[in-house]
């Protein structure tokens, strides 16, 4: 089955044309092979597992990420996962509805409660960022994509077999401007590699572990209320 993804589905909110034309080689070009490459480019991989470490101590030893690629092992290990422990988290979680299908970031488990977080390498300015426009009626074009974006995962995560009778509270991990790191060199320490054609991979500096890192540079925001607006 072709799944609709929160990739394709954020680049259909961008251009529907995009979306028709992303799977025809003959007219493939680097951005459509790769729509992420522009997040690269700001850091958005290294941004990505640095939030990892918000939640576990050493994310690589407690081996929080689903890694396959194969999207039906990735559903099975993530309800394993999920379904075995009162709290737990996880990283790449799959999940799919119908033609649906997601991989949240971080899902974070706690009795009835799953907490999912969208980490995005965009800066916010701390507490005094604005998500709606001055009517408070409609999301601000600049964040329009990022709300959209774990709006779908919501909505697939509230009608998936596994998640549905869960409590979801959906967030964003953003990069706080108005904080300076205590670390010098962190990018250096998840080092970006290519993993196939159109994807990459970070490989952690081995060992490392929370105290090595600064993650206060990372902001937490409830978008529940800018969520439900979407949803």
């Amino acid at each position: 089955m072709r799944y609709l993804t929160k990739s394709r589905f954020t680049l259909a909110i961008e251009c529907l044309t995009k979306l028709y034309y992303v799977n025809k080689p003959e007219y493939a070009n680097n951005s459509l092979d790769d729509p992420f490459l522009l997040e690269l480019a700001k850091g958005g991989y290294q941004v990505g597992e640095l939030a990892k470490y918000i939640f576990s101590n050493d994310p690589v030893a407690d081996k929080i990420t689903i890694d396959s690629d194969n999207n039906d092992e990735a559903l099975k290990l993530t309800k394993e996962k999920l379904l075995s422990h009162s709290n737990t988290i996880i990283a790449e979680a799959a999940f799919n509805y119908e033609f649906l299908f997601v991989r949240v970031d971080i899902l974070e488990k706690k009795g009835n409660i799953l907490s999912m977080y969208e980490v995005k390498s965009k800066s916010v300015d701390g507490d005094n960022e604005k998500f709606l426009t001055k009517k408070e009626d409609k999301v601000i074009a600049e964040w329009s994509s990022y709300l959209y974006d774990i709006a779908f995962q919501k909505y697939v995560l509230s009608r998936a077999e596994t998640t549905k009778d869960f409590t979801l509270i959906p967030f964003l991990i953003l990069v706080d401007k108005t904080k300076t790191s205590s670390i010098d060199g962190m990018n250096r320490m998840f080092k970006v590699i290519r993993k196939g054609k159109n994807s990459k991979e970070v490989i952690v500096q081995p060992g490392l572990k929370k105290s090595d890192l600064d993650t206060s540079v990372l902001k937490i925001i409830n978008v529940s209320e800018y969520v439900d607006k979407i949803i």
